[in-house]
């Protein structure tokens, strides 16, 4: 059994950092985890526990599935934040002006619920997540920050493979490792 995910890549500039630095100062002193920026992907379906004879079909399934789509550029642009139980819980950066994510999502979703895999119910959101947050300290700071930052434009994005990953977790963080990756077709 493997725990495993779709994801789509995304490369971060100097851009990004810069502001991933300007975060982390003005968040310091809170309990946040921070992604790795060489783990940020744009998560297009997450299979989770993945017995081993479903491995080879999830993988033709996405070559298959992926193989005919185009790369497609858009913006990381803004900052947000997922919820539970009314507390913030992910902190993310959106993902805008694409279109190739989500219908990469529904044509593998049915795919895979043939596999057994479950259909998803939510509603699909592409964004990157920055960080998980376990407590805030400032709930007013993290609002301010986030409001300040809401609509603020990071960096073009270039969408050009999808990789069907598994996730290995060590207590310093998790490892991705590459199943299968698929490369999108250029324009």
């Amino acid at each position: 059994m493997k725990r495993t995910f779709i994801a789509i890549p995304v490369a971060v500039s100097s851009e990004f950092y810069n502001f991933l630095s300007l975060l982390k100062e003005q968040l310091k002193g809170e309990a946040i985890n921070w992604v790795d920026p060489s783990n940020l992907h744009l998560t297009v379906k997450f299979l989770g526990d993945t017995p081993d004879h479903l491995i080879a079909p999830v993988a033709r399934l996405l070559g298959n599935t992926v193989s005919g789509f185009s790369q497609e550029q858009g913006w990381l642009r803004g900052l947000d934040y997922f919820s539970y139980k009314g507390n913030p819980s992910v902190l993310f950066a959106r993902l805008e002006g694409l279109l190739l994510p989500e219908k990469i999502a529904a044509v593998l979703d049915a795919g895979l619920e043939e596999l057994g895999f479950p259909m998803e119910t939510r509603k699909f959101n592409a964004h990157l997540t920055l960080a998980r947050i376990k407590f805030q300290k400032d709930k007013r700071g993290f609002s301010r920050l986030t409001d300040r930052y809401k609509e603020r434009e990071i960096q073009p994005v270039s969408l050009e493979k999808v990789v069907f990953f598994e996730s290995l977790l060590f207590p310093d963080g998790p490892v991705y490792k590459p199943i299968t990756i698929v490369p999108l077709t250029s324009k």
